[in-house]
């Protein structure tokens, strides 16, 4: 306020006044940086986490596909894996998992680890507030 600034001209306070504003905003500039710096690791570590289980999940889905394509090409005649054949035959018989099991595997994941995105977002909010 102006009144503020009466006081700071009055007493010669200046140097005094922009000397302290510029040690708060420095020390605020060293906070945000920081800040960003563990909202980064946290982000990289995330994603690290992500495509891991991900890739593990998506080759033990890969794996499961083989096994029942295998079973219906060599024990049953089938031309594929994807023909009518192949499709007619129960779990019991070929176990392992069918194509469409590839993509609701891939969709649990995404959406298992999606909360971890709006984390980075809150974490970035309470840091900020103290």
């Amino acid at each position: 306020s102006l009144l503020n600034f009466e006081t700071v001209k009055y007493f010669t306070a200046e140097e005094y006044e922009a000397r302290r504003f510029g040690d708060s905003v420095r020390k605020y500039q060293e906070g945000s940086t920081q800040v960003q710096a563990s909202l980064s690791f946290l982000n990289i570590s995330q994603r690290l986490i992500l495509q891991i289980c991900l890739a593990t999940a998506l080759w033990l889905s890969t794996w499961g596909i083989q096994k029942r394509s295998d079973c219906c090409i060599h024990s049953h005649g089938c031309d594929s894996a994807v023909s009518q054949c192949c499709m007619a035959i129960s779990q019991q018989e070929c176990p392992g998992m069918q194509v469409g099991d590839f993509v609701a595997v891939l969709t649990y994941v995404a959406q298992l680890f999606a909360p971890l995105n709006f984390l980075g977002s809150v974490y970035n909010a309470i840091v900020m507030a103290l």
